[in-house]
């Protein structure tokens, strides 16, 4: 759990939002939800290379992209709104802490996205 970047979505606070995790030493991916702190994983994706990630969240529905095709969705009610953002839980073993993101976007699909 410590070479982690992803994406985030619905984000109330540092306790309550959904992220999707790019995770290097598993070689996947794990979408996750937070609920007044408590992290639950929805589900793992991929199993090698992942170059490219989106998260889309549509209603109750949330929709995960790996390198352009789509990887799987989850139904969850728990967060109904909040910010999107990018997430990093990256620890070096040299004691410094370094991550890297490239190419950000994010965008407004609809009112009740």
């Amino acid at each position: 759990k410590f070479d982690e970047l992803g994406v985030a979505a619905r984000i109330k606070d540092k306790n309550n939002y959904y992220a999707f995790f790019y995770d290097g030493f598993a070689g996947g991916g794990r979408l996750i939800k937070k609920v007044n702190g408590i992290e639950t994983q929805l589900a793992f994706y991929g199993d090698g290379h992942i170059a490219k990630i989106k998260l889309e969240v549509k209603g109750n529905q949330l929709i995960v992209y790996i390198n352009g095709q789509e990887a799987g969705r989850v139904t969850d009610n728990d967060l109904t709104a909040g910010r999107a953002g990018m997430v990093s839980d990256y620890i070096s073993y040299d004691g410094g802490e370094h991550a890297s993101l490239d190419n950000w976007m994010m965008s407004r699909c609809e009112a009740n996205s």
